[in-house]
């Protein structure tokens, strides 16, 4: 948990930062760029798979509220719940067109991890049984949770996988 608040005031402190300075955000090296990528994939290929991996992690706010109508949710937790989904949700119908390089995209990404960021700090700070719930129902296929997290690493594999062919110099078509 400790090292979530560290991370938290970290990107707190940096987005407020560059906030005050009107200057661009630095973009991890790491971070992709459809700009810079070869001819093996096409853009509109990246752009569609970069667009369902965000659709599946946003497709966190489904678990959310169907985990809010469980019998055994604290009122308080279960209220917080309902407010992430909807977060998630709000994010779901403003998402941007997906192109890394834009500024617009990243501050949306920006955002989704913030707003993960501020459920996990929830989650070990405020209800210790609902973190229990988490951590147990993440390793079950057969959960909501479970199922989400398997359908987003399939996401995530299937985007980066085409970006390092897309970033490869020999590879076949």
């Amino acid at each position: 948990m400790h090292t979530t608040m560290k991370l938290l005031v970290a990107a707190l402190s940096l987005a407020a930062g560059l906030a005050v300075a009107h200057e661009p955000p630095p973009v991890p090296a790491d971070y992709p760029s459809h700009r810079q990528v070869g001819g093996c994939t096409s853009q509109a290929a990246l752009r569609e798979g970069l667009q369902a991996y965000n659709v599946a992690r946003l497709e966190v706010a489904d678990v959310l509220r169907n985990l809010a109508k469980e019998d055994g949710i604290a009122q308080d937790s279960r209220t917080q719940l309902l407010g992430y989904a909807e977060q998630f949700e709000e994010m779901r119908r403003r998402m941007p067109e997906p192109d890394p390089d834009s500024n617009e995209f990243r501050n949306f990404d920006f955002q989704i991890g913030l707003a993960f960021a501020s459920m996990a700090v929830f989650l070990n700070t405020k209800d210790e049984a609902l973190a229990d719930r988490f951590f147990k129902d993440r390793d079950q296929p057969a959960s909501d949770l479970g199922r989400y997290l398997a359908h987003l690493e399939r996401s995530r594999v299937h985007y980066t996988s085409q970006l390092d062919r897309a970033r490869s110099v020999g590879c076949a078509s």
